[in-house]
């Protein structure tokens, strides 16, 4: 087995580190090195229910500030109750203030989408780019028996609330649907023969890429924190805006170090859990 060292990253100001959360929380992201890679302003558009797109505007105000990693603060509470009343007490401070140091590390604060940060950008809402789906137009296309056609009149339904959108000046640089929980319970996938499958979300992306807009799906237990699985709010943070800052067409770092002939291949895992196959 051969271990490839981590690439180095460049940001802003050309710093260089292995460590993405690192270099943009120093000295931001790279685009701010060139002309043209670095967008000051973002302007979303949103697509959903009244409900799903006022919960999406709320969590698009928290990204505004900083979020501390919920890990670490789990650990610092836990930290901050020991007393230095014996030598084995002030012992363990000093091993759980190391861990909360090394969870830091690990899983660092955001350190908020504004224009007085590093990013230096900041997410732009406005009213015109609202576009609302009813929520009994959802109800009576999921109670289309057949799933397939079910999750194509979905895609449909939400395909021509991008479309009026896209093409309706001044058209925002990404568009967020904010889904409602039932089309991810009930319209998420359908298996349509050997190993295809007939996915919303990537129709939905499929059908869109003519108006030229990029898409966001976000899912209300994102915004809400709901779920076991779900990552810390920090997390969600990060990725969240490092992938639109780069979905309009900003360049959050790049590689150096790597030769010409390397390609480096993300591998994701994915384990079903047991109670879905009962």
């Amino acid at each position: 087995m051969e271990y490839f060292v981590e690439p180095k990253l460049q940001f802003g100001h050309y710093f260089e580190h292995e460590d993405s959360k690192t270099g943009l929380s120093e000295y931001g992201p790279f685009g701010k090195n060139i002309d043209g890679l670095h967008p000051s302003e973002i302007k979303l558009g949103f697509i959903g229910t009244r409900e799903t797109v006022s919960d999406a505007k709320v969590w698009i105000e928290e990204l505004g500030s900083e979020i501390e990693s919920e890990k670490s603060k789990k650990k610092h509470g836990k930290s901050s109750q020991t007393t230095q009343a014996s030598l084995f007490q002030a012992v363990e401070s000093d091993v759980e203030h190391s861990s909360v140091r090394y969870d830091k590390i690990l899983n660092p604060d955001f350190i908020g989408f504004n224009r007085d940060i590093p990013f230096t950008s900041r997410f732009l809402l406005n009213d015109r780019w609202d576009r609302f789906v009813q929520p009994r137009e959802i109800d009576q296309l999921l109670r289309i028996d057949d799933k397939a056609k079910r999750i194509w009149e979905l895609v449909r339904l939400f395909a021509s609330a991008v479309e009026n959108l896209a093409t309706t000046s001044p058209t925002p640089d990404i568009i967020i649907v904010a889904l409602p929980p039932q089309i991810v319970e009930h319209a998420h996938s359908v298996q349509v023969s050997g190993n295809f499958h007939l996915n919303f979300r990537r129709a939905l992306k499929a059908r869109a890429m003519q108006w030229d807009v990029p898409l966001q799906l976000l899912q209300r237990r994102t915004v809400l924190s709901t779920g076991e699985d779900i990552q810390d709010k920090a997390t969600r943070a990060w990725n969240f805006c490092t992938a639109q800052y780069y979905k309009a067409d900003g360049a959050p770092w790049r590689p150096l170090t790597l030769e010409d002939n390397i390609c480096f291949v993300g591998i994701s895992f994915y384990v079903e859990r047991v109670a879905e196959l009962l």
